[in-house]
């Protein structure tokens, strides 16, 4: 009995004590990616940080990383007068990055579009916006302007997964 006891004894400190984690929720592409400081015993957050860097106005247990970006993430927790830090590393995360090159080619009457997005996954999905009526779902479109001025160009990427990023640029097509 006096074992059983013990065991039982243990195993509550255990789970008094091991609680105080992060746990990750939510995902980078959909922009909800979440880590929640679980509190337990009465602790309260004293501080995030992101790389080291406090970040002075996230003082709730949970923090939305997509607004701070990448990084290797730790909060600061007091119970009593003891402080401890928990570190969550989120550097690796990937998602694509939209981005993209222009160029007028006088002769021709037209603009050459250079997908340069990049991602560590494949992008299977261009989603274009040319800001004059026209729109394309080629990786690298070409495209008749009808007036010289500033268009304002749209690019949507979408990974095999689904992960999205969307780039605007403004883009001046004049006969110069």
């Amino acid at each position: 009995m006096k074992f059983i006891v013990t065991v039982f004894f243990l195993s509550l400190f255990t789970i008094s004590f091991g609680q105080e984690t992060l746990e990750e929720s939510g995902t980078w592409c959909d922009g909800d990616l979440q880590i929640t400081a679980n509190l337990v015993d009465g602790a309260t957050v004293v501080g995030w940080y992101k790389n080291g860097e406090l970040l002075p106005e996230e003082t709730t247990p949970t923090i939305n990383c997509v607004v701070h970006g990448k990084g290797v993430y730790s909060v600061t927790l007091k119970t009593g007068d003891e402080e401890t830090s928990y570190e969550h590393d989120l550097s690796g995360i990937e998602g694509p990055v939209a981005n993209f090159n222009a160029k007028n080619m006088l002769a021709a009457a037209v603009t050459y579009f250079e997908d340069a997005s990049v991602s560590s996954e494949e992008i299977t999905a261009w989603q274009w916006d040319f800001g004059n009526g026209e729109t394309s779902t080629e990786q690298n479109p070409k495209v008749m302007f009808a007036e010289q001025k500033v268009y304002t160009i749209t690019l949507k990427v979408t990974t095999a997964s689904g992960c999205t990023h969307t780039i605007t640029k403004e883009h001046e097509w004049a006969y110069k």
